[in-house]
């Protein structure tokens, strides 16, 4: 499960559900003796063989825990966009050869998968995923150079863990999504979009080329896309059964507003258009970067329009070579990490 490293939460729960096992990188009290601990997650999803896995885990490290639950699950659950960011097509080609299922767990993905679901890709003109243009989305440019993190993490819609906050703010959460969406859905580049959509209702959006579009919308609750991946192609009722035409929705009948966000004016847009068409060094050292800046931004060692000069500046002194052991994989963006980090601290 995911812990967050709430020691006090997680052993709660393992008292309340008594899973078949548990791994938890720290100490932790008064655990039942009959929930088995394991040094790894990979040791745990071998012994344990789980129908479903959810890959929820942040950062890298994740691509490593996909690539086994591919081996050991029938379905993998993934929340995890850093690991198809690193692996590219290594977990959807994986997961094909092996005859499972790989169901996205992130909205804007969800609600690409579900878009995608019987449509020809010959007919699809543009795949945009939204964006709610985080915490600092109305700041003028020169006012977010300084904005601290207590600002930065104050998400306007979604409650999430600090470094994906800080990514919203950033635009970096979109430039992951952006070649999540390529690898798992096998869009080419030029037809992935990004578009701002301010009260997040709406997730994904696609263009056909006869003029058509269609629109995937929902409350921003992650229960909805969860629930989703762990029950399709059936649905369940939606939390607290909530209907927006018989409840509203934060001005949601007020004109639906969708507003391309122009790559040339967010940097992180734009490299991941540069890395996408490059081998996948270059994404591995924009993740890695991304990772090491967003970690110094939260520690006050950077200031918050750094962390993006801190990326273009490993991703354009970065040699486009292509990497194909996952072990190689990880191992490259550790080293791209400690560098990043070893110029600051």
């Amino acid at each position: 499960g995911m812990a967050a490293n709430n020691n006090p939460v997680f052993a709660e729960q393992l008292k309340t559900f008594r899973p078949a096992g548990y791994c938890f990188n720290g100490p932790l009290t008064e655990i039942p003796e009959a929930v088995r601990r394991f040094e790894s997650v990979e040791s745990m999803l071998d012994a344990v063989r789980p129908d479903f896995s959810v890959i929820a885990s942040s950062g890298g490290i994740s691509l490593s825990y996909a690539l086994k639950a591919a081996e050991t699950s029938r379905r993998i659950c993934l929340a995890n966009k850093e690991s198809v960011v690193l692996g590219g097509r290594l977990i959807p080609e994986r997961v094909k050869v092996l005859g499972k299922e790989l169901i996205p767990v992130d909205s804007e993905h969800s609600g690409l998968f579900q878009l995608l679901l019987g449509t020809d890709p010959s007919e699809i003109q543009m795949a945009y995923i939204t964006a709610s243009g985080g915490a600092l989305r109305d700041w003028d440019a020169s006012k977010k150079e300084d904005a601290t993190v207590e600002q930065v993490l104050r998400h306007p819609n979604w409650k999430m863990g600090a470094k994906i906050t800080v990514d919203s703010a950033t635009l970096m959460n979109k430039a992951l999504e952006m070649i999540e969406a390529k690898f798992l859905f096998g869009l080419p580049t030029e037809k992935i979009g990004v578009a701002f959509c301010h009260n997040s209702f709406i997730h994904a959006l696609i263009a056909y080329r006869d003029g058509h579009y269609k629109m995937h919308a929902g409350m921003p609750d992650m229960r909805i896309p969860i629930a989703y991946a762990f029950t399709c192609p059936e649905r369940v009722s939606a939390p607290e059964g909530h209907d927006v035409i018989r409840d509203g929705y934060n001005g949601l009948f007020e004109p639906i507003l969708l507003k391309p966000a122009d790559p040339e004016a967010h940097p992180a847009l734009r490299l991941a258009r540069t890395v996408l068409e490059e081998p996948n060094a270059l994404r591995i050292a924009l993740n890695a970067a991304n990772e090491a800046a967003v970690q110094l931004f939260l520690e006050k060692r950077v200031s918050f329009g750094e962390v993006t000069r801190i990326v273009e500046k490993a991703v354009s002194s970065q040699e486009a070579w292509e990497i194909e052991s996952p072990s190689e994989i990880l191992e490259f963006h550790e080293e791209i990490k400690r560098r990043v980090r070893c110029a600051y601290v």
